[in-house]
């Protein structure tokens, strides 16, 4: 259980005509969650959570007239199922796996139509979805998979706009152990994105529905163990290889092209 309490209060450049200046919550977040270990290979999870959230300065005061605004109430559940295999081709790899399904129902959203027009505690909206990732590897290569579906609707019935686009991720690597070097691929891809409340809006991040894309990247890292450089890792991504001009959801600009990035950590 988690017990907030919070505090707000309008200074004195708020506009005098607020109706009330002070407000106070208590926000409670109970959260029950158990992991069970079926076998040595097999595993299920899940939660139940209630979490509150109490609305912010903007909220509370961005436009006159307002009583009072209650704490938004979020009933969440989550449930999943998870593998764990070693030894399957050679000595020493492993292969791991988890697929994850989620329910969120939130209450008393705090809502507004409009710019200019004040927030509402409306009668909610609805989020759920699923992930999947599982990962091989054999020490000198590896390979990662990822994916997720999130779908929202509004208390009208309206698609949120919020709602990411469904996505692939796909990592293949491969290390040298004797030149410390760990190298490879990630490619990453989205499916176009139209669930949005106004499918001709030209609004910028978020109202505005996007395209699906396919992003190549590469990366290599490197960490020598001795010599004056050791404890020194280095670090080089080359992003957006094919220079693709995208648009990531919720992003109100263009994703950055072609780009070459390298970092240098040293410990001590």
């Amino acid at each position: 259980m988690r017990v907030d309490t919070v505090n707000l209060d309008a200074a004195d450049n708020v506009s005098a005509d607020v109706k009330q200046r002070s407000h106070g919550f208590v926000l409670y977040s109970p959260k029950l969650a158990a992991h069970a270990k079926i076998t040595e290979n097999y595993a299920i999870f899940g939660s139940v959570a209630h979490t509150e959230r109490a609305p912010v300065l903007d909220e509370l005061y961005d436009t006159d007239g307002h009583l009072y605004l209650d704490p938004e109430k979020s009933n969440n559940f989550e449930a999943g199922f998870s593998l764990s295999f070693s030894e399957l081709f050679r000595e020493k790899d492993s292969f791991k796996a988890k697929f994850t399904a989620f329910y969120n129902d939130i209450g008393d959203l705090i809502y507004r139509a409009a710019d200019a027009q004040p927030y509402f505690n409306a009668d909610g909206q609805t989020i759920q979805g699923g992930e999947i990732e599982a990962a091989y590897d054999a020490g000198i290569a590896f390979g990662k998979i990822g994916a997720s579906v999130i779908r929202g609707k509004l208390f009208n019935g309206q698609n949120l706009d919020t709602i990411p686009a469904d996505e692939v991720t796909l990592t293949l690597g491969a290390r040298l152990p004797r030149q410390k070097l760990t190298y490879g691929y990630k490619l990453v891809m989205a499916a176009a994105q139209n669930l949005v409340s106004n499918v001709g809006s030209t609004a910028e991040g978020g109202g505005k529905p996007t395209s699906g894309y396919a992003v190549h990247n590469l990366f290599a890292t490197w960490l020598p163990d001795e010599g004056v450089l050791a404890g020194t890792e280095f670090r080089l991504g080359v992003d957006n290889l094919l220079d693709r001009s995208y648009r990531q959801h919720l992003s109100g600009d263009d994703a950055p092209g072609f780009s070459v990035i390298l970092t240098v950590a040293r410990k001590f």
